[in-house]
């Protein structure tokens, strides 16, 4: 799965926690997969590899993403 915005371009694979940004080799704590013919990511490091910031909010039990 690649992901690009013109500056920045994150490759994913399916199954694997290896994952590059611009070219540089980084490792997520989960694999993408394919489920029901859908391409799910952890978004997480989809987030942040185009410098989001990403956080919890145990109350609500939200993720938080912020640009």
């Amino acid at each position: 799965v690649t992901l690009s915005n013109g500056e920045v371009t994150a490759v994913f694979t399916i199954g694997s926690t290896s994952y590059t940004v611009n070219g540089e080799a980084m490792t997520a704590d989960v694999a993408p997969e394919i489920v029901n013919d859908r391409s799910f990511l952890p978004a997480r490091f989809a987030a942040e590899a185009f410098g989001a910031q990403v956080g919890w909010d145990e109350a609500t039990q939200t993720v938080i993403i912020i640009r």
